[in-house]
């Protein structure tokens, strides 16, 4: 969990204070209460809520990919070190950030309605297992994970789907408690300042929440990697 916690929370607190000089300091009229609104964002705006986000995406990446290393560390017997579980993240950060955006892409796609992308989308789940814990590189790690999942995409998507539906359920637990909490604080008729004040909170304990969301994620998705990968190893061994 800890390189999740070096990454999620300092670039939680960082998106949060970016998004707040953003929308109060640099462009104080622009709409930021609905998606409709995005359209009416000036594009300077645009291209900066994408920098942040692209980096948010990015050490999120790099917080993840740690994990999975120490995970098959101490799957192995060994405990690693924080600087070791993030050196394979860094110093292949090129290939992470381009298997991140083919991922990204194929999730916006997902999200527009064509659910034909799912099941590529899972084919490829292990690509970042792959990748960072066999070093290969990226078109390798995507062939490999594609090969790994022939006759176990079945008990790969119920693990997804029980994974995703675990986590779901404790992220509607933690906003209806953050609800709860806020909701004597809060004035009826909230103006912009408290509206953007409640949102940077939001993405801050949006960040913490992420820190055992992740790491429950990742272990699992790397367990199933480790031992499908030693499935395989084994038959080609026989």
């Amino acid at each position: 969990m800890l390189p999740l916690l070096v990454t999620q929370i300092p670039l939680s607190m960082a998106g949060a204070a970016a998004y707040l000089v953003l929308f109060v300091r640099v462009y104080p009229d622009a709409p930021y209460d609905s998606f409709q609104s995005v359209r009416e964002l000036p594009p300077a705006l645009l291209f900066w809520l994408a920098v942040v986000q692209g980096i948010y995406w990015l050490f999120t990446l790099v917080g993840l990919a740690g994990t999975m290393v120490a995970v098959a560390g101490v799957q192995a017997g060994k405990t690693p070190g924080l600087a070791a579980s993030l050196d394979p993240a860094f110093s292949r950060m090129g290939g992470l950030l381009g298997l991140g955006v083919l991922f990204y892409v194929m999730l916006s796609v997902t999200a527009i309605g064509a659910v034909v992308v799912i099941y590529p989308i899972v084919r490829l789940g292990l690509a970042f297992h792959a990748y960072v814990l066999g070093g290969v590189r990226p078109w390798k790690a995507v062939r490999e994970s594609w090969s790994l999942l022939r006759g176990r995409f079945l008990r790969f998507t119920g693990l997804l789907l029980v994974t995703v539906l675990l986590m779901a359920g404790v992220l509607l637990a933690a906003v209806a408690a953050l609800a709860l909490v806020a909701a004597p604080f809060v004035p009826q008729d909230p103006g912009r300042s408290t509206e953007l004040a409640l949102t940077v909170v939001v993405l801050i304990l949006g960040g913490i929440v992420a820190v055992p969301l992740g790491a429950y994620f990742t272990t699992a998705t790397t367990l199933f990697y480790l031992k499908a990968r030693g499935s395989g190893d084994d038959r080609r061994s026989a």
